[in-house]
């Protein structure tokens, strides 16, 4: 199983960030290998569509389920339509707790987007790279 956790910084012990679509980094874990790749959100400037930009990076990186804190209504949609399970962490978790917890069944299931959606002029950030734009950084298994 992959999952995706949103966080500020590409590192295990960073804290989730509760942004789904502007976290400034995505740590895909394999729940298998416990390999640990991290990539800069491709989605983290607020602009039109920012949500269905995450949700399709994530789609493309392979996870089954995505630990966040607010999933805005577009995001939260395209990533259930594909199977994507979603769940959010009790409070302030780092990356690692996080995956332990939804190891052992600790965290809650989210059943429908928890935040806002954000309006913005597409036109600002024509020039902002799509969701296959984002590099690779490798981190240290858990």
């Amino acid at each position: 199983m992959r999952i995706a956790v949103t966080t500020s910084e590409p590192k295990l012990d960073a804290p989730v960030d509760p942004r789904f679509a502007d976290a400034p980094f995505i740590l895909m874990v394999d729940l298998d290998s416990m390999e640990c790749v991290a990539y800069e959100n491709p989605a983290a400037q607020p602009l039109a569509g920012h949500g269905m930009i995450a949700a399709r990076f994530v789609a493309l990186q392979g996870a089954n389920a995505v630990i966040s804190g607010d999933y805005c209504p577009h995001g939260f949609a395209a990533l259930r339509s594909i199977g994507v399970q979603l769940y959010t962490p009790s409070g302030s978790c780092s990356v690692a707790e996080v995956v332990v917890q939804l190891q052992q069944g600790e965290l809650e299931s989210v059943a429908a987007p928890t935040g806002h959606g954000h309006h913005h002029n597409r036109a600002h950030h024509a020039d902002r790279e799509d969701a296959r734009g984002s590099r690779p950084l490798r981190l240290p298994m858990m």
